[in-house]
């Protein structure tokens, strides 16, 4: 594969921007954010162009796939307040050789710079109670009544995460056993719930807080799911020590958890962690501590994934946080 440089990427820009407002000035062109499936352009400081560009090298596979997420769903979500608006739709653009997706231009600070360099210590619990109300929003946006969901799938996951992390000697002997043990105990279950939109990626950097409103971006990895699948991100946030998650929050917390945002979320959305599925919601858990052992998030060189898996994993299978928090807020 052939690949494109920023730079041609902001000549495309021009002239896409030329074809379709031939009216309309073009003042400056910024690189607002880049990820492994698409780049975020500002615009005349005002609206933001959404490239998901197979060619960048920096990204890596499945644009399309997110793409076609990504307008499925955050278009549905264009009144509600808490979102940046869609303004267009460009599927296999010509001339920017990919497909994109025009939005409004939310200005303001993501939550990781907001939590670290606040003054106020109560924002930690007011902030998580904003997120739960929001994503209670998005669990309602669409639904699938009655349908049901066999844990044997995510069984099969997590047993094959920790294959590849034994094989790979980056799991430690403790963290090993006693993940064998849990796997080994635990009883697939059919779960019959409504499936709901799951946001799939909510931690920090994409929450934006302008003044005293909060707004959540990128929908590219929603699915449709129990509306506890959300607590992937959500629980590797909240059992990292703030050494371990940003350097920003490293200033603020430097040797506490973000316990508190989640207890915050819980408490205005209770029904995200349902104690009744307990054992399901730690089985996410370690889906997710193992992908910090997995091939694909580690190397010999760098420690800081097995940092973070071995402190989440301690919090929530051997200190029993999770059971902690539900009994203090009464869940």
């Amino acid at each position: 594969m052939s690949f494109i440089d920023i730079s041609d990427l902001k000549i495309s820009i021009e002239k896409w921007w030329k074809y379709n407002f031939p009216n309309r000035d073009l003042k400056s062109v910024t690189l607002l954010s880049g990820g492994q499936s698409s780049l975020c352009y500002l615009i005349n400081k005002e609206i933001v162009l959404k490239i998901y560009k197979p060619k960048y090298k920096y990204t890596i596979g499945n644009q399309g796939i997110h793409f076609e997420v990504g307008i499925q769903f955050q278009p549905r979500l264009n009144s509600s307040g808490f979102t940046p608006k869609v303004l267009g739709v460009y599927p296999k653009d010509e001339l920017l050789q990919a497909s994109a997706m025009l939005m409004e231009y939310i200005e303001g600070e993501n939550l990781s710079k907001v939590l670290a360099y606040s003054s106020d210590k109560s924002i930690e619990y007011s902030t998580g109670k904003k997120i739960g109300e929001i994503l209670r929003v998005i669990h309602q946006t669409k639904t699938i009544p009655n349908k049901k969901y066999n844990t044997q799938q995510l069984i099969d996951i997590v047993k094959n995460k920790l294959s590849r992390a034994i094989q790979k000697g980056f799991i430690p002997t403790h963290i090993q056993d006693l993940s064998e043990e849990f796997i080994s105990n635990y009883k697939s279950k059919a779960i019959a719930e409504e499936f709901v939109l799951v946001h799939g990626d909510a931690h920090l950097e994409n929450f934006i807080k302008q003044g005293n409103k909060l707004f959540v971006i990128d929908f590219d990895m929603c699915s449709m799911g129990i509306n506890f699948f959300e607590l992937r991100i959500l629980l590797h946030l909240a059992f990292m020590p703030a050494n371990l998650v940003t350097e920003e929050l490293e200033v603020y917390y430097p040797n506490s958890s973000m316990l508190t945002l989640l207890k915050g979320i819980i408490s205005s959305y209770p029904q995200i962690m349902p104690l009744k599925y307990l054992p399901e919601i730690k089985l996410i858990a370690l889906d997710e501590i193992l992908q910090r052992f997995d091939l694909n998030e580690c190397s010999e060189n760098n420690s800081t994934h097995v940092e973070r898996a071995s402190h989440m994993f301690r919090q929530i299978f051997v200190n029993n946080s999770l059971e902690g928090i539900l009994v203090s807020l009464k869940f």
